[in-house]
């Protein structure tokens, strides 16, 4: 990987800001950089990372993080070029470039919310890049996250009634970042939304379950296991024991013997 020196990074970085105005100039202009620090030794599975499905110049993070602070002020100063920006970066079929419009889109005010829910659904249907679905989450809902979390939960809500099981994963892990905002208020909107998949949860979006679950049970561990204790009372819950047998190590002690003592209440009424 090309040696990075801060000083050139930040003159090269400053100069490309000045094409904000300008997507197409701007996403050429962005190839010529990554250019200049791309890893052509990088291999496919190298370092246990998976293979990009697009196109990818494995660049170091540093020089996305420079880039990503030189656009920072035009973002809050012009939504509507943002947009067309995003637009732009997002056609490329290249990683970097969509990764970068993920966090443009992240950082756009949410005083008119509708073109950024309408990308997130767009671009969540075409997405086939691991790295992009963590960034899509991540980067690409903090203010909307932070400052409307429940036009997220709407978001979540349709991800998770989607019969297509990449968007249910979607669902589940986008829930993550939202309850660990330390400002997040509405837990019992979250356990409405997994209620049914309590009781009976498809085996490839058990591991996203298990993880939310297990984040809900430090931060509230009475409410998490009051409702576990409901799947598992309710009828039709093929699945509710084995969940709550995967997410009790995530308890404090009290609450594991309230939970065992369900499961065995449960199995003997069964």
């Amino acid at each position: 990987m090309p040696a990075i020196s801060p000083t050139k990074l930040r003159l090269q970085t400053a100069r490309l800001a000045e094409l904000y105005p300008q997507p197409g100039v701007f996403v050429r202009e962005l190839h010529t950089l990554l250019m200049l620090y791309a890893d052509n030794t990088h291999r496919s599975g190298q370092s246990g990372a998976p293979s990009a499905l697009i196109e990818a110049y494995n660049i170091s993070p540093q020089v996305m993080r420079h880039i990503n602070l030189s656009l920072k002020p035009m973002v809050e100063r012009d939504p509507t070029r943002t947009l067309d920006l995003c637009d732009a970066l997002w056609a490329e079929p290249n990683l970097e470039h969509r990764l970068l419009a993920c966090m443009l889109l992240g950082q756009m005010p949410i005083t008119q919310p509708e073109p950024i829910l309408l990308r997130l659904e767009r671009w969540t249907a075409a997405v086939p890049e691991q790295r992009l679905w963590r960034t899509l989450i991540e980067h690409g809902m903090t203010r909307l996250r932070r400052e409307s979390p429940q036009l997220v939960l709407m978001l979540v809500e349709e991800w998770l009634h989607s019969p297509k099981i990449n968007f249910q994963q979607l669902g589940l892990r986008a829930l993550i970042p939202q309850i660990e905002d330390n400002g997040f208020q509405n837990l019992p909107a979250v356990f409405l939304l997994l209620a049914p998949f309590l009781r009976s949860c498809p085996s490839h979006i058990r591991p996203d379950l298990i993880e939310l679950l297990g984040k809900l049970a430090l931060c509230s561990p009475n409410e998490t296991a009051y409702t576990l204790r409901a799947a598992l009372g309710s009828a039709d819950n093929p699945d509710a024991a084995w969940i709550i047998r995967q997410v009790l190590p995530r308890f404090p002690d009290d609450i594991k013997v309230y939970l065992r003592q369900a499961m065995k209440d449960a199995a003997i009424k069964g």
